[in-house]
């Protein structure tokens, strides 16, 4: 259109620019294509905010929408999320924000008084797989506090498991019976709990 202004007058060049119609300026169209994300690089940004976030709250909520903005909130998505939060609170307290540290000390602190058993075995056997469950456990516990909406997808609802979920899957391992002092109903209690955290 500017080259048509230097030619011709501004209303000759106004009536032939494709984004005017009827005196009434439409939204020009982009030049580029609109940024893709893979499911991965949306959780690897999202585990970025987290560790960076100053505190929790309506702020870091928004910075998180906008993170998942492109490829959408999905139970693979959730899935992955905690696959690097997981990554992200093995590597230890040096790079997390303060609002990851408070919700980090949280879910210890919870996930301590319920399981004192596993943290002492954990104590002796560092680096079994006990480790990697009590590493579980902190990051449901930090989710509760900073992305309680990542544990509903993975089907940790308000009212139990949600139907063809991983925690549905995960709950009928337990054949019917789910004993209270499981990692299970541990989760679930997370899940039934975090609209009132």
């Amino acid at each position: 259109m500017d080259f048509f202004c230097c030619l011709c007058d501004d209303d000759h060049a106004a009536s032939l620019s494709p984004y005017r119609t009827d005196g009434i300026v439409t939204e020009k169209p982009s030049l580029h294509p609109p940024i893709r994300y893979t499911i991965e690089e949306t959780a690897e940004n999202f585990i970025e905010i987290l560790l960076c976030a100053e505190k929790s709250g309506a702020l870091l909520s928004s910075q998180l929408e906008d993170a998942v903005f492109a490829t959408g909130w999905s139970e693979w998505l959730a899935q992955n999320i905690l696959k690097k939060l997981e990554g992200a609170l093995r590597d230890g307290h040096e790079k997390m924000g303060p609002a990851m540290i408070e919700a980090y000390d949280q879910a210890s602190k919870a996930a301590e008084i319920t399981f004192p058993d596993l943290f002492e075995y954990v104590k002796e056997h560092p680096v079994e797989i006990a480790a990697t469950v009590l590493l579980s456990l902190f990051a449901f516990g930090v989710l509760v506090r900073l992305a309680p909406l990542v544990l509903e997808l993975l089907g940790f609802g308000e009212l139990g498991p949600t139907a063809g979920s991983f925690a549905a899957l995960w709950q009928s391992t337990y054949r019917g019976h789910v004993a209270e002092e499981t990692l299970f109903s541990f989760f679930q209690r997370l899940g039934m709990t975090w609209r009132k955290v």
